[in-house]
């Protein structure tokens, strides 16, 4: 890997923090020069304390034809100008435009990881399009990483990805689990204690907690009317809701009904992004990942690695990050009530959370190392960078 040059572009800064934290100072103590392009962040700060170089360049989320288009210029000069063993690209907006740049700037050696389909609930020509730009990404690329089996299959056999192209690392997952970092004795008991008071919940609590980007295919609608279900069932319980995470609900169109409860429910407690997860984690009972969709929900298993129960739905992803009766339950899709019951049934049943708790973290650490899946992503990066055909 030594002196290997590898450009990263992803979308949002935000993936720095959530995608590659780690990884970048792994490449560059194996002796790569990594550099990282995605939109303008404070996030970037991060790849320039791993030994990483930082380029910003505005690239929007959301779909807009001459954002789009200044940003593919600005991505296409600078590739002109830089040359690469090894360009890696990934979340929608990134991979669309950093693949088409890369080419037309004539990088040889292309990998696009796919981490899920943000148009998974589209339907009509809107769907249309996102899956000819899908297909478009996989032509270009060289080679094509999955973060989940499943969903390398539907790309495979849905004709999006040819089958000598895709591979997936392990298991999958987008970044594995820090065991140093997610673990269930991260605090002591003086310390839980202390950080429940700070947010005024009772010791003696039941906390369902949530992370993620707060916003409707995340299911933050199906959560928050289970939990108010859970409540109007058993009015004396002491049952708490954390949602953790950026607010993205102006930009769907939810239920004005949701969005009172989070702000009036008093057992609902509301804060943005954190850094230290795993200390939430640590103070809750259970974790509700009610996603419409994941590439893979790496959450779930830092959760169930943090001694965490997760309920989650029965859809692409989080079939492989929970394990249906080993490291949690899943529900069937949209279900409300199916929801509700097993957040009940595993908030009084303590026996059986402890039981499901443990079964889910030895799952999750013979499964999901970080240092096991990083060691791997970087022989593959090495492979691909010198020789093409090695992967």
């Amino acid at each position: 890997m030594r002196d290997k040059r590898i450009c990263i572009v992803a979308t949002a800064s935000l993936c720095i923090k959530t995608l590659y934290q780690g990884q970048i100072k792994y490449l560059v103590d194996m002796g790569a020069k990594v550099t990282f392009v995605s939109d303008v962040g404070e996030e970037h700060d991060l790849v320039i304390k791993e030994g990483g170089e930082s380029v910003q360049i505005p690239i929007a989320r959301k779909p807009s034809i001459f954002k789009d288009l200044l940003s593919l210029w600005r991505v296409f000069f600078f590739f002109l100008f830089n040359r690469f063993d090894l360009v890696i690209v990934s979340t929608p907006k990134a991979s669309l435009l950093g693949s088409i740049a890369a080419r037309l700037a004539m990088q040889k050696k292309l990998l696009f990881i796919v981490r899920g389909r943000a148009y998974e609930q589209f339907v009509g020509r809107k769907r249309i399009l996102f899956e000819i730009f899908d297909r478009l990404v996989c032509f270009l690329a060289t080679r094509v990483q999955f973060i989940s089996r499943e969903m390398m299959g539907e790309y495979v056999y849905g004709g999006f990805c040819k089958k000598n192209k895709a591979y997936i690392i392990g298991c999958g997952s987008s970044k594995g689990v820090n065991f140093e970092r997610f673990r269930p004795d991260i605090l002591t008991e003086q310390e839980r204690s202390a950080k429940r008071s700070s947010l005024s919940i009772p010791s003696d609590a039941t906390v369902f907690t949530f992370c993620g980007r707060v916003r409707r295919d995340k299911g933050i609608a199906e959560l928050v009317r289970a939990f108010r279900k859970l409540l109007s069932e058993a009015p004396n319980s002491n049952f708490y809701l954390l949602i953790i995470g950026p607010d993205e609900l102006h930009l769907d169109c939810i239920d004005g009904d949701v969005v009172k409860l989070i702000e009036n429910e008093k057992n609902i407690i509301r804060l943005d992004w954190v850094d230290a997860i795993e200390e939430f984690f640590a103070i809750s009972d259970i974790f509700v990942f009610p996603s419409y969709r994941e590439g893979f929900g790496n959450a779930a298993i830092e959760a169930s690695a943090s001694g965490l129960p997760v309920i989650a739905f029965d859809v692409t992803g989080c079939r492989e990050s929970v394990q249906h009766n080993v490291s949690g339950y899943l529900c069937p899709f949209g279900d409300v009530a199916a929801l509700a019951e097993k957040m009940g049934d595993l908030a009084k049943d303590i026996e059986k959370r402890l039981l499901i708790s443990d079964s889910g973290f030895r799952w999750v650490r013979g499964n999901f190392d970080q240092k096991v899946l990083l060691k791997k992503n970087v022989e593959k990066y090495a492979a691909f960078a010198s020789h093409p055909n090695c992967l």
